[in-house]
C-alpha cells in the first residue's frame, strides 16, 4: 500500500512542483496559507509566523490569535515577520497573542494611526524599525522577557508620554522612572519621550533617541560620552540643551530642525560637527566654534536664518559642501573666493574669472567650492593644499590645466639610515574633478596618479635602497619606453627581477632600521590616511609611482619595538 506524502513549498512554486511531480501518492501545498482575514506562512511542524497582506490595508483593527488550525493541524502563532503591517495607515488596534515571541524588522513600521500596542509577555525579540513612525502610541511598557531591541525601533513615535520597562527585565531599564529605555549594562539611552528625564548615570544617547519630541523644550545632559546621530531631530519647541565637556563630536543631524534654539555652548572638548547637524535651526543668531574642532561637514549649519555670527578657529582645516548655506553670514560675504581660515569654502562662480591662485597656506578645498565654474581655464594649487575634497571642482567644464605645487614640493625631510625620505599628506575626493571634460593629458595624468593615494613618500635612492643594480644600468638615461606609461617601469624585468620586488624587499630593509621617531610619524598619516604612495626619483627624471602592495605592519613585526605600523 503506497502511502500518501504532502511537501510543503513556497506558494510561488506550488505550480512548478505540481507538474514536476506527478505522482498519485505525492502532494503539493503550499507552506503559505489564509485564515479569516490575516495570512500565515509555516516556520516548522507546529508553528507559524504572520506575513504581510495586501488586505491588510483595508482593515482599521486587527487580532492575532495564539493558535490556527490549517491542513488538520494546529499551529502555535509564533512570529510576525518583516514588514508585515508595514504603512497600514487605517489600523487603529491591535491585538497581539501571548505566544508571540518574535516581531520582525518594520512589522508595524508607520502605522500612524494606532493608539495603543500591548507587547505581550512571551516577545523576546524586537526588530529593527518595528515600530518606526507610530505616532499616536502614547504608552509603550517592554516586558521582562525582551532581550533584544533593534535600531531605531520606536524612531519617531514622537506621541509617546510614558514608557516603562518591567523591572525583572535582565538587559534593559526604565530607572528611577525616566521614561525610557536604557540598555543597563552600556547605561545608553535607546529611546525617550516628551517626559523623559535623563538620568545623571546615562553615559551614551542612541541614534534618534529623542528624534520629532515636539514637545521637549529643555533637556540637561550630565554625564553624557556620546550623542548620537539624529538624537534631537525635529524637536521644533527645544529651546535650551546643557551639552557636557565629554562630548568629543555633534554628530550627523543631532539638532536639525530645532526651529526654536537661538544660542548653544559647544563644549571645548568637541572636534567634530557632524553633516546637517544644526540644519534649519532658524533661531540660531550666533555660534562660537571651539578650538579643537578640525571638521564642520555638509550643511551643518545651513538653512539656520538667523545666522548672522559665526566665530571658527583656525584649527578647522575641513569645511563639508553648503556648510553654510542659506545664513546670513554667507550672504553677506564679499569675496570672490571665500577662505574661511586655511579652508578654500567657496568661489562665487558670477565673477567669471578664467585664471586662479589659490592663497598658499590653504590646507583644504571644501566639496563642490569650484562647481560648475564654466569660465574657469586655469588653477594653481599650493603645496601647502592636503586635501581636495569630493567634487570640488565638478562640471568645470572649461578647466583645461591645473598646476599642482605639491609635484614639485616633495614635502618634509627626514634622514633614515643614510638615506632622506620626505614626507607630505594628500588626498583627492572621489569626483573631484568630474565633468572637468577640457583638462589636457599632463593634468589628467596628474590627477589619475594621486586621486585616491594619501601619503606621496619620496625616497632618495642615494645609497642603494634596493643594491647595486639600478647604479649600474647605464641603459637608464632615457627610459623613453616608459614616457608614455611611466607606471610600467615597475613591472620590467631588466634588472632580474621586478623593480616592484626590488623596492619592495629595499623598503622593507629600511623599515627594520627606521628611528623610532619616523615610525611614530608613519604611523599617524597611516592611520589618519590609510595609504602609502611611492615614487621612484632617477638621474633627474620621475618614473611614474606604485602603491606598494607590501605589509607595512608585517614588516616591522620582527622588531622589538613599541613604534610599530
Amino acid at each position: 500500500v503506497k502511502q500518501n506524502i504532502t511537501m510543503y513549498v513556497p506558494n510561488d512554486l506550488v505550480e512548478k512542483y505540481t507538474n514536476k511531480y506527478k505522482r498519485n501518492n505525492l502532494e503539493i501545498k503550499s507552506i503559505e496559507f489564509k485564515e479569516d482575514t490575516i495570512s500565515y506562512k509555516m516556520i516548522d511542524t507546529h508553528s507559524v509566523s504572520v506575513i504581510y497582506s495586501e488586505d491588510y490595508k483595508e482593515l482599521s483593527d486587527i487580532s492575532i490569535p495564539e493558535k490556527v488550525y490549517y491542513d488538520e493541524t494546529w499551529f502555535n502563532v509564533t512570529k510576525v515577520d518583516t514588514k508585515s503591517f508595514e504603512d497600514c495607515t487605517l489600523l487603529t488596534s491591535i491585538t497581539l497573542c501571548d505566544n508571540i515571541t518574535y516581531i520582525g524588522k518594520k512589522a508595524f513600521s508607520r502605522c500612524v494611526n494606532v493608539e495603543s500596542i500591548t507587547i505581550p509577555k512571551s516577545v523576546t525579540h524586537i526588530g529593527e524599525s518595528a515600530f518606526y513612525g507610530c505616532s499616536s502610541i502614547r504608552t509603550l511598557n517592554i516586558p521582562k522577557n525582551v532581550t533584544f531591541i533593534g535600531y531605531c525601533a520606536f524612531e519617531n513615535c514622537n506621541g509617546l508620554t510614558s514608557i516603562s520597562v518591567c523591572r525583572n527585565n535582565p538587559i534593559y531599564d526604565s530607572r528611577r522612572n525616566c521614561n525610557a529605555i536604557i540598555h543597563t549594562k552600556s547605561n545608553k539611552l535607546i529611546r525617550g519621550c516628551n517626559k523623559t528625564r535623563v538620568p545623571n548615570s546615562i553615559q551614551h544617547l542612541e541614534d534618534y533617541a529623542f528624534s520629532y519630541c515636539t514637545n521637549i523644550c529643555k533637556i540637561k545632559l550630565s554625564n553624557i560620552v556620546s550623542i548620537g546621530r539624529g538624537v534631537f531631530e525635529g524637536c521644533t519647541n527645544l529651546c535650551s540643551v546643557s551639552i557636557p565637556n565629554s562630548v568629543t563630536e555633534i554628530s550627523d543631524h543631532t539638532f536639525s530642525g530645532c526651529s526654536l534654539l537661538s544660542s548653544i555652548q559647544i563644549p571645548n572638548s568637541v572636534t567634530e560637527i557632524g553633516a546637517y547637524a544644526f540644519n534649519n535651526c532658524s533661531s540660531l543668531s550666533s555660534i562660537l566654534i571651539p578650538e579643537r574642532v578640525t571638521k564642520i561637514d555638509d550643511k551643518a549649519f545651513s538653512g539656520c536664518t538667523s545666522l548672522l555670527s559665526i566665530q571658527i578657529p583656525k584649527s578647522v582645516i575641513l569645511i563639508g559642501y553648503d556648510a553654510f548655506y542659506n545664513t546670513p553670514w554667507y550672504e553677506k560675504q564679499t569675496s570672490d573666493i571665500i577662505y574661511i581660515n586655511q579652508v578654500l569654502y567657496k568661489y562665487r562662480e558670477y565673477h567669471e574669472k578664467k585664471s586662479i591662485e589659490i592663497k598658499k597656506g590653504t590646507k583644504s578645498i571644501s566639496s563642490y567650492a569650484f562647481d560648475k565654474c564654466n569660465f574657469l581655464e586655469f588653477i594653481k594649487i599650493p603645496s601647502s593644499v592636503m586635501t581636495i575634497e569630493a567634487y570640488a571642482f565638478h562640471n568645470c567644464s572649461s578647466l583645461k590645466n591645473i598646476d599642482f605645487d605639491w609635484v614639485k614640493d616633495k614635502g618634509e625631510k627626514l634622514e633614515v639610515d643614510n638615506d632622506y625620505i620626505y614626507l607630505h599628506t594628500f588626498n583627492i575626493g572621489y569626483g573631484a574633478f568630474h565633468g572637468c571634460n577640457s583638462l589636457n593629458r599632463e593634468t589628467k595624468q596628474n590627477i589619475k596618479n594621486y586621486a585616491g593615494f594619501s601619503l606621496s613618500c619620496w625616497w632618495e635612492f642615494e645609497h642603494k635602497i634596493f643594491g647595486s643594480q639600478l647604479e649600474d644600468y647605464d641603459s637608464l638615461d632615457d627610459l623613453e619606453e616608459f614616457e608614455d606609461d611611466p607606471k610600467k617601469i615597475w613591472q620590467s624585468n631588466m634588472f632580474g627581477k621586478s623593480l616592484y620586488e626590488l623596492v619592495n624587499e629595499g623598503i622593507h630593509s629600511k623599515l627594520q632600521n627606521m628611528p623610532d621617531i619616523l615610525l611614530i610619524k608613519l604611523k599617524t598619516v597611516h592611520q589618519s590616511y590609510g595609504s602609502f604612495v611611492f615614487f621612484l626619483k632617477f638621474k633627474g627624471k620621475l618614473y611614474g609611482f606604485s602603491a606598494l602592495g607590501m605589509s607595512l605592519p608585517g614588516a616591522l613585526k620582527k622588531r622589538n619595538r613599541t613604534a610599530s605600523l
